[in-house]
This record gives C-alpha cells, structure tokens and sequence, in this order.
C-alpha cells in the first residue's frame, strides 16, 4: 500500500511540474513573436521617415533650383557671368601652364628627393627587418632553455626514462 502511495505522489508531483514548463515555452515563444514583430515595425518606421526626409529634401533642392533659375532669369546676368567665367578659365590656363614649366625647370631636384626618399625608406624597412629577426631569435633562446629546463625537472622527477 505505502509504494501505490508512493508513485501516485511521484507521478502526481512530476505532473504538477511538467505542466508550468509547456505553459513557460510557449510564454516564452509568444514573448518572441511580439518583440520580432515590435522590431520589424519599428524598422518599417525608421524606413519610411527616412523616405520621407529623402523626398522632402530632393523637392527643396528642386524648388532651390527654380528659384536660382528664376532670378537669373529676372537679372539678365547671364551674358556678364559667361564673360567673367572665361576670363577667370584662360586666366587659371595660363597659371597651369606656368606651373608646369617650373615643374619642368625643379625636376631635376625632385628626382633627387624623391632617391633620397626611396634610400631612407628602404633603410628604415631593413632595420625593422633586423628588429624583427633579432625578437625571433630571442624567441627561441627562451624556448630552447625552457624546454632544456623542463627535460631537467623530468630527469629529476623520474618521469622520462
């Protein structure tokens, strides 16, 4: 009597506990869903004001544009910008041009820099190489006599025959 007592208990208290945790997963998928739909809205949003800002900016822009033309339009200015806009152009020709002779006439002591340049480079390059080599090497002088010392602690123990 007291074991048909007994598993009733057992089974009775391992039914009470399975129950709350199927009701807990499916909170916790329901839990889920919302906050997978809450994101999803909130993304739609943060989409659909930025389209809106986009267009709202482009229909400015647009509307800048109209204006700039219509007071052009209104100032009869556009025949005297043209003049000072190709006189402003054969000016910046002839700078270029004269910057490119000068370039011409220094060419000489920029080849020279420019060796200069290449030579410290590549020294700089060959001392970093040595450093590096000089680090490894240091490396494997500790290893060696960290791996010497351990053979030693094994001989020592009797571990290694």
């Amino acid at each position: 009597m007291k074991t048909m007592i007994m598993i009733a208990a057992v089974f009775s208290l391992a039914a009470s506990l399975s129950m709350p945790v199927g009701v807990r997963a499916e909170d916790v998928v329901k839990e889920q869903d919302k906050l997978q739909t809450q994101d999803k809205l909130q993304i739609q949003d943060k989409l659909q004001t930025q389209d809106k800002v986009q267009s709202q900016d482009k229909l400015q822009t647009g509307e800048k544009l109209q204006a700039r033309e219509q007071l052009r339009l209104k100032t009869g200015k556009d025949d005297e910008k043209s003049a000072v806009g190709e006189k402003k152009e054969i000016k910046e020709q002839t700078r270029t041009r004269d910057m490119e002779g000068a370039d011409k006439a220094k060419g000489e002591a920029v080849r020279e820099r420019t060796r200069n340049a290449g030579e410290e480079k590549a020294l700089e390059k060959q001392e970093r190489k040595q450093d590096r080599q000089s680090v490894r090497e240091q490396r494997r002088a500790d290893k060696a006599e960290r791996r010497a010392a351990r053979s030693e602690n094994r001989k020592m123990s009797g571990k290694h025959k």
